[in-house]
C-alpha cells in the first residue's frame, strides 16, 4: 500500500518510514533487477537506513504521544499535561 505525506497528518512520515523497514528486503531486490540498473543510484546506503532508523525512534515518540491524547474524544488539561512531560522526558533521554 502507498503511504502518502498528508500535512494534515503530522505523524504520516513515521509510518512511512515504518513502512519502509517492512519493505527493505523487497526494495533491495527491486535495485538488484538488471532492468533497475538505471535507478540503482536511488538506492538507499547503509547510513541512510541509519538515519532513517533513528528518525523512526525520535517520531515514534510522538506518534505514542499523539495516539495516546487522541484516545479521549475530549482531551483534558490534566490528562495532557503529564501526557506532553512524559513526551519531552523522552526526547530529552534520546
Amino acid at each position: 500500500e502507498l503511504l502518502c505525506d498528508v500535512k494534515s497528518w503530522w505523524d504520516s512520515i513515521y509510518f512511512m518510514i515504518n513502512h519502509l523497514w517492512v519493505l527493505r528486503q523487497a526494495l533491495d531486490y527491486f535495485f538488484m533487477l538488471p532492468a533497475q540498473c538505471d535507478i540503482s543510484n536511488i538506492k538507499l546506503e547503509m547510513m541512510e537506513w541509519l538515519i532513517l532508523q533513528d528518525m523512526e525512534l525520535v517520531l515514534e515518540i510522538s506518534h505514542l504521544a499523539q495516539q495516546g491524547m487522541s484516545a479521549e474524544s475530549t482531551p483534558t488539561l490534566g490528562a495532557v499535561v503529564p501526557a506532553f512531560e512524559e513526551f519531552i522526558t523522552h526526547w530529552q533521554c534520546l
